[in-house]
């Protein structure tokens, strides 16, 4: 009798799941070169986000940046903030149109095409629904933000889908390491701690059958979200090209899938223009980087789209009223009183 032989499934993911990640990086400044180097996959390659990347390697990449922006909850918060509009297998649903139950179904059915990290499911028995994964291979650590970002956006998509049906007390989670999570979330929720083998979430069966009512509920957190979900995703976009000097109107309309004219039209509902929003983004990084790194004025100029420092020099100027090396010298100063401050207050 023949015996059938066990398929080996090599698991990465595609680098596009690592991009707000990234973008929480830049924004702050880490050194992303050294973060990546082991992976074997670099900026250039997530941006693009068509490259595949070893699963461990996706996990150690942003455990890394949980790290160095010094937040243990950096999985959650993306999970539960941009996640809903970035992740390519729910990119060509209609929120507003779909149940609970039409999301996750079609989360679990085009999961193949991002990942071979875990085999999912949904499974419903009686009263209560139960979303899992089953991890492909063994993690060598604990993927802690990995759980956290799972969590985050499934704790995001039952909520705006309840609405004001909502209860979290009723929302059950078991993952790797209950710490990924807020202390709100446990405070409201039941979070257990789990193994690395994967993770399991278990709610109502009545919620597979709710449609999305972001739009439509009175609570004012629900609708916040969904008012700032687009300038959610612009922002976390602008991180990751703003060291483009080339970026336009129209070609970050591309970005998002948008026509110019639409993009231009959404800029303004939101009361500020394409420019505005990139001039702003590009202002903070240039600042955070002066005050908190020892780069060259050419470094920082190159990381926000002016590869020319003299022209660096010069928008800085319109940005802030002072050239980048008075702004450096400034920062460095108060840096100095506030040292000299904390020791006279340990004195």
């Amino acid at each position: 009798m023949k015996q059938k032989t066990k398929q080996t499934v090599v698991p990465v993911v595609v680098s596009a799941m690592a991009q707000p990640f990234l973008a929480v990086a830049l924004r702050e400044g880490a050194d992303t070169s050294t973060m990546l180097e082991p992976s074997g996959v670099t900026s250039a390659d997530i941006l693009e986000g068509k490259k595949m990347m070893s699963g461990q390697s996706w996990y150690d990449f942003i455990d890394r940046v949980a790290a160095a922006v010094d937040n243990p909850f950096l999985g959650f918060h993306i999970g539960s903030g941009t996640a809903i509009q970035t992740l390519p297998n729910l990119k060509n649903l209609e929120m507003g149109e779909a149940t609970l139950g039409n999301l996750l179904t079609t989360m679990v059915i085009e999961a193949e095409s991002l990942t071979t990290l875990a085999d999912y499911e949904l499974v419903v028995k009686g009263r209560e629904a139960t979303l899992r994964s089953q991890r492909s291979f063994r993690p060598s650590s604990n993927p802690v933000q990995a759980d956290g970002y799972f969590a985050g956006f499934l704790y995001r998509l039952l909520r705006e889908c309840c609405g004001d049906a909502w209860e979290p007390s009723a929302f059950k989670a078991r993952i790797c390491d209950p710490e990924a999570l807020p202390k709100d979330i446990h405070s409201a929720s039941r979070v257990m701690g789990g193994t690395r083998s994967g993770v399991e979430f278990r709610f109502p069966s009545t919620w597979l059958l709710l449609l999305d009512q972001g739009q439509a509920s009175q609570t004012p957190e629900i609708n916040d979200v969904r008012d700032t979900s687009f300038m959610s995703q612009v922002s976390m976009l602008l991180e990751l090209h703003q060291s483009d000097p080339n970026i336009t109107l129209e070609t970050f309309a591309k970005l998002i899938s948008l026509s110019p004219s639409e993009a231009k039209r959404q800029f303004a509902k939101h009361k500020t223009t394409f420019h505005r929003e990139l001039d702003a983004c590009r202002c903070a990084r240039a600042r955070r980087l002066l005050s908190e790194t020892d780069m060259t004025m050419a470094q920082i100029g190159d990381q926000v789209g002016f590869p020319e420092s003299s022209a660096f020099c010069r928008v800085f100027k319109r940005w802030e009223g002072m050239s980048p090396g008075k702004y450096r010298q400034g920062r460095s100063t108060v840096s100095l009183q506030e040292l000299a401050q904390s020791r006279v207050l340990r004195a």
